[in-house]
Parts: C-alpha cells; structure tokens; sequence
C-alpha cells in the first residue's frame, strides 16, 4: 500500500476511535439528563413552592450560561477549590448532563401540563 492509502487508513483509525468516544458522551449524558430532567419536573409540577424554587433556580442558572463556560467551570473548578482533578470524561459527562437536563426539564414539564389539561378535560361532566 502505498504511504497515501496508509495515511488515509491511520485517519480513518482515528475517526472511529472518535465516534467511539462522542458516542459513550451522548449515551451517559443523556441517561443523565433523563434523570436530573425528570427529577427537576416533578419538583417544578408539584405543590411544594422549595421544590419549584430550586427547579426555576436551576432553569435561570442553566440557561444564562454558556456550556463551554459550565465546562470550564467544572473541569477546572474542583482543583482550584478542593484539590481533586476530575477526568476530562467525567467532566464532559457532568456538563452535558446538567445542561441537557433543562431540555428534559422542559420536555417533562410540557408534557406534564397537556397530560393534566387533558385529564381535567375529559373528566368535565
């Protein structure tokens, strides 16, 4: 094989190598933001005005900031403060967590409301 259809063959190595690793941040990240979406839902949909101030809280802080900013805050934060290195992964998967999070949220939180327009509708005499 001549060098051209080597280098070419190297590279390609490296994509899938890198479809890989972009496929294992998807999947953890959103099995995460799932979780932290639904939680913050059912906080926001029910009565208790601390559950719905913590979700409105978390919705303001999310929103208002950038995610390379929150990547940055927490790959580099946690050594700064509390001298624990974190793992460029770890960090990854945190970020996108959090930050899919709010579009769960938001998901969990429409559909809450047309389930429950709907429910009182059809139960109207």
């Amino acid at each position: 094989m001549n060098s051209y259809g080597q280098q070419l063959l190297n590279t390609f190595k490296v994509v899938i190598g890198g479809v890989g690793v972009t496929l294992e941040y998807t999947v953890l990240s959103a099995i995460g933001g799932v979780c932290i979406g639904l939680c913050l839902a059912l906080l926001k949909v029910g009565s208790h005005t601390v559950g719905k101030s913590a979700a409105n809280f978390y919705t303001s802080l999310f929103r208002g900031t950038p995610l390379l900013v929150q990547l940055s805050l927490i790959y580099f934060g946690p050594p700064s403060l509390l001298g624990y290195k974190i793992s460029p992964l770890m960090a990854g998967v945190i970020a996108f967590s959090l930050n899919s999070g709010l579009m769960f949220l938001k998901l969990f939180e429409l559909e809450s409301k047309i389930l429950i327009e709907d429910s009182t509708r059809l139960h109207k005499p």
